[in-house]
């Protein structure tokens, strides 16, 4: 996806968001009830805005921690409690990209949090396809466990093992990237 659609995007939803939070695109004569549901609508876009953007920065800031365990041993060191913690972290902060598809306001703004929370370890040109892997992951792999395993790091293997082997690709991604 070109970085010019998303940012076209971008500014057309905030053009959206705006002409409908100041009433400019609905009558002048709208009930109280419609304005109630028009004012609950745009604070659940901004709400959802947020949501995804600050899911993409933790999800950004662990796989930059993962990225640079990842780069320093050259696989990812499941026995380190810390990547574990990055796993736990991620797995928690992409649940939100089940369902979406790669032109949802939420699967944009996701992108956009992971260039910010892993401060450029991630680029714009590499942010989508990481998201795309990331959402593939998260429709393709139960990864409940994965919070657990923080805990317990035994639980649910197949779905560590899984993750890993993804992540693997995206660090080859982003490694590709630089």
């Amino acid at each position: 996806m070109k970085l010019t659609t998303i940012f076209s995007t971008a500014a057309l939803a905030a053009m959206l968001l705006a002409t409908t939070s100041c009433g400019v695109a609905g009558s002048s004569t709208s009930s109280t009830a419609t304005t109630g549901t028009t004012a609950t609508t745009a604070t659940t876009a901004t709400t959802t805005t947020a949501t995804a953007s600050t899911s993409g920065e933790a999800a950004g800031a662990a796989l930059k921690a993962l990225y640079t365990q990842y780069k320093a041993d050259g696989k990812i060191n499941i026995a380190n409690i810390s990547n574990i913690a990055n796993i736990a972290t991620l797995a928690n902060n992409i649940q939100g990209l089940k369902g979406q598809n790669n032109k949802s306001g939420y699967w944009m703004d996701f992108a956009k949090g992971l260039v910010l929370g892993s401060t450029n370890t991630i680029t714009q040109n590499t942010a989508g396809t990481v998201t795309s892997a990331l959402s593939s992951l998260v429709s393709n792999t139960d990864l409940s466990g994965l919070t657990e395993a923080a805990a317990t790091a035994s639980e649910k293997a197949q779905a560590a093992a899984s993750t890993v082997s993804t992540l693997s690709s995206i660090m080859s991604l982003i490694s590709g990237s630089k």
